[in-house]
């Protein structure tokens, strides 16, 4: 290939990149609006104040959690999801922050130790101990996550009680298509244990 050729694939590439670039950007967009949407119908719904939250990253977890906490009013002992939902996702994200924290000063050591000569046993050494710690974050996130299910089957059982299990399925195997599959229901009367009648919408927020 001559340097024509080199400079019109190099050209055929950025556009390409620039394309798959906007559309991931779009679609983004489009996940965090119609995300944040339906948080607030169904936050208005069931009578919970401060709708905006849904639009908030980990406020947005909280009141997914108090959601989920709906679906729960029956009189007995309710676990709170709230807590769980958000502490989960507050853990990950800094068990991650120390992680690679972690990852790049024992990389640096190594390589200042070494002076810059690494050898293969020392390699294999410096990933075994990084191997055991994203095996801990793995199984760690994995408990958030299906945490973070429980919560998202709640909530379809709390709108839309008859599609539960497919939108639970659909989440677990398309994880995009959560936005998606609760701005589909947000406008469906909450099934609240207890009530006959949907609560008024802006009722008191509760932060416990």
């Amino acid at each position: 290939m001559g340097p024509e050729g080199m400079v019109g694939f190099g050209i055929v590439f950025l556009v390409v990149y620039l394309i798959v670039l906007l559309v991931v950007l779009a679609l983004s967009v489009t996940m965090y609006v119609l995300n944040g949407l339906a948080i607030k119908r169904m936050s208005e719904s069931c009578g919970l104040a401060h709708g905006w939250m849904g639009f908030v990253p980990y406020a947005s977890t909280f009141r997914l959690g108090q959601l989920a906490e709906c679906a729960d009013k029956s009189g007995g002992k309710r676990i709170p999801w709230r807590h769980l939902a958000l502490g989960g996702h507050i853990a990950v994200a800094l068990g991650t922050i120390v992680f690679y924290i972690i990852y790049i000063r024992d990389f640096t050591a190594l390589i200042m130790a070494t002076e810059g000569e690494i050898s293969v046993g020392d390699m294999l050494a410096f990933y075994a101990g990084i191997g055991s710690g994203s095996t801990v974050m793995s199984i760690f996130s994995l408990v958030v996550n299906v945490i973070l299910y429980i919560v998202y089957w709640k909530i379809f059982c709390l709108f839309d009680r008859d599609h539960a299990v497919l939108f639970l399925l659909l989440s677990i195997f398309f994880s995009a298509a959560i936005p998606f599959l609760l701005f589909a229901i947000r406008r469906r009367t909450p099934y609240i244990p207890g009530n006959d009648v949907p609560p008024t919408a802006g009722g008191p927020a509760d932060w416990t």
